[in-house]
């Protein structure tokens, strides 16, 4: 008997654990808080509780730089730095809203200017921009920069009055003196380095301290504010991935790899603190006592999640409350036969996760220690996964029981799509990086295809389907900015192999995207696109070359996050999708939405799957919080 009910979702299983990318100590309204940027979006913490709780309505994920900025009125406004861009948080249980997207956000840096405060923000490969409206708007700041694509950015606690700013690029060192107007650069004394990190002394004022980790030279201060520097005397030198200083300026602590060292005296002396249970990638000093003097240190650690040091003992302990958040990076239930499902998860860092339904036995089949997992793929009515990881393609025959890398060439791939092929000489794969990229085969990854999408042109996602003659149809959404700086999304199609490409559907200037369609069109002969808070249906009509277009009604909250499509032709469920925490579904010839989310959690759903047998139509869905949750969506005999 499964454990799942028509009237409600069911938890079947909790990821433990989560990873934090970057750590925040603030001061908001005279209390105290922690936050922390995971890959599921952000999370705060304060006493007396010291419980997490998510901010905002909405997820960005994979927030890699956090930024609070008080306003006028006493309230505050949280910027959040993700490979997709910028988000900005207008109150906790607003929604995230993109405000500026197309490059990743790589570094935030906030400082007092006047009656607005400055926000700086560097990009991968635009550079820097500043706003000084709260940021609504901005404005480009790379006067003097050789390159754009920026690694770290730091700017003096007095910016107010000294105007003083540092930036790191891809060819060295720079610093302002005008708040941002031009950079100079400054002498650094190892040649092309990679910085990693900038961190300027919170008495800078007074000490015109900079500390800066290089990759493979350790970490470098000055007391000049840029114009001279000298080694730290670190033992471990290589794999620095954290610099924190207190808020007297003397206390440093530098992450490497696991282990955490600390010094009372600016970088004189050092003590190991030891080492903790995985990677540390972020630290801070934080205090939660009113009118405390001592602050503690923290370190975010890789799938571990938040640790303090205690000096009075010695040793690291976990946060009172653990932090639970994960990834996922995709789902499929696979029928094993007529009484038993496998439900197959795989999360960025966590690895894979498999359960079969109804024992409830749940087991990790590919751990994530050395590897990040992007994207998994079910081929519909067989055993067949794959899944993309950091180190190439990854295929499953079984049912994810066990697992053999097909092609580690693929290795910088992101996105993947996989359908069934027409002939028996293996699945038809598509594959692509966000930057243009793309592979294709249609014999199971013996050979390859390649092609690029042209320059400016960001993929953000893909899809490969056959239709009922047939034909293969590749799908990819580009986006790239226009002549005035909008951002435009386009869906391409290609039926020739990737040799030319149509524009099927194109929307100016979308928050957000997300490429909808099933992996057979046999049965219902169309493609869902959603495009913010719109959902899209193109259905082919007959003989037609390509599908005629219609929007269906809004979607609430917005934008769509996941969908899956029913094994077979089902006229009660043409579609299920989420669009946030709201999961819908699709009935009918008349595309009405049904509101589906009974005993689901505040929290984004990531992942859909359905799954046909004895039982009925079954369902699946993965959360931004690391949970899986199965529900009955129409039992066997209503099928009739």
């Amino acid at each position: 008997m499964f454990p799942l009910t028509q009237t409600r979702w069911s938890l079947l299983a909790q990821v433990e654990g989560a990873t934090v990318l970057t750590l925040l100590s603030v001061c908001d309204n005279g209390k105290s808080i922690l936050v922390a940027g995971t890959p599921s979006g952000v999370a705060i913490a304060e006493p007396p509780s010291f419980g997490w709780r998510w901010l905002g309505t909405t997820v960005p994920l994979l927030v890699e730089t956090l930024a609070y900025v008080p306003t006028q009125d006493g309230s505050c406004l949280w910027f959040a730095g993700t490979p997709h861009g910028l988000f900005r948080l207008r109150g906790e249980h607003q929604p995230w809203e993109p405000v500026l997207v197309g490059s990743r956000v790589t570094a935030l840096a906030v400082a007092e200017d006047g009656e607005q405060p400055a926000i700086f923000i560097g990009t991968e490969r635009d550079g820097i921009f500043c706003s000084d409206d709260g940021g609504t708007t901005w404005k480009s700041r790379n006067v003097g920069l050789p390159d754009l694509s920026v690694l770290a950015l730091a700017l003096s606690p007095t910016f107010a009055y000294d105007r003083l700013g540092f930036v790191a690029t891809e060819s060295g060192l720079f610093g302002t003196r005008n708040g941002g107007a031009s950079w100079r650069p400054l002498h650094f004394p190892v040649a092309d380095p990679v910085i990693t990190s900038i961190v300027v002394s919170p008495r800078f004022a007074e000490d015109r301290r900079l500390f800066v980790s290089v990759d493979n030279y350790g970490v470098f201060t000055s007391d000049d504010a840029g114009e001279h520097w000298r080694r730290l005397p670190l033992e471990q030198a290589e794999g620095v991935t954290a610099v924190a200083v207190n808020a007297h300026g003397q206390h440093l602590a530098v992450a490497v790899d696991q282990h955490v060292l600390w010094s009372p005296d600016g970088g004189r002396k050092w003590h190991d603190l030891g080492s903790l249970p995985s990677p540390v990638l972020s630290l801070s000093f934080a205090s939660f006592a009113p009118n405390a003097t001592d602050e503690q240190l923290l370190a975010g650690c890789l799938r571990s999640g938040v640790w303090s040091w205690n000096p009075s003992t010695h040793e690291w302990r976990p946060w009172p409350v653990p932090l639970m958040a994960a990834v996922p990076s995709g789902l499929a239930a696979v029928v094993e036969h007529k009484h038993q499902i496998r439900v197959v998860t795989a999360w960025l860092e966590h690895g894979v996760l498999c359960g079969d339904l109804p024992q409830g036995v749940w087991s990790t089949q590919l751990n994530g220690v050395s590897r990040l997992f992007f994207h998994l793929i079910h081929v519909r009515s067989t055993s067949r996964l794959y899944l993309q990881a950091s180190d190439g393609l990854w295929r499953s025959g079984d049912g994810g029981i066990t697992w053999d890398l097909l092609t580690p060439s693929l290795a910088p791939a992101r996105l993947l799509a996989v359908t069934a092929n027409a002939r028996a000489d293996g699945d038809v794969i598509f594959a692509a990086m966000r930057d243009g990229t793309w592979w294709y085969s249609t014999d199971g990854g013996k050979d390859w295809q390649t092609g690029q999408f042209g320059e400016g042109n960001i993929v953000r996602a893909i899809a490969v389907t056959r239709r009922d003659s047939g034909q293969i149809v590749l799908l990819a959404l580009t986006s790239t900015f226009d002549a005035q700086g909008q951002l435009d999304i386009t869906l391409r199609a290609s039926v020739d192999g990737g040799r030319s490409w149509l524009a099927w559907l194109r929307q100016p200037d979308p928050p957000t995207s997300h490429l909808a369609l099933s992996d057979d069109l046999t049965q219902w002969e169309e493609i869902w696109v959603g495009l913010d808070d719109t959902l899209w249906r193109g259905r082919w009509d007959t003989g037609g070359s390509e599908p005629v277009w219609s929007a269906l009604p809004s979607l609430t909250p917005s934008p769509l996050t996941a969908v899956a499509r029913p094994p077979t032709a089902f006229p009660w469920c043409r579609l299920l999708l989420a669009a946030g925490p709201a999961v819908f579904i699709v009935r009918g010839e008349d595309d009405a939405l049904t509101a589906w989310s009974e005993g689901l959690e505040d929290a984004p759903i990531l992942g859909l799957a359905l799954a046909h047998n004895l039982s009925g139509l079954l369902a699946f869905a993965v959360d931004a919080y690391g949970r899986v949750w199965g529900r009955l969506l129409v039992p066997e005999h209503a099928g009739s």
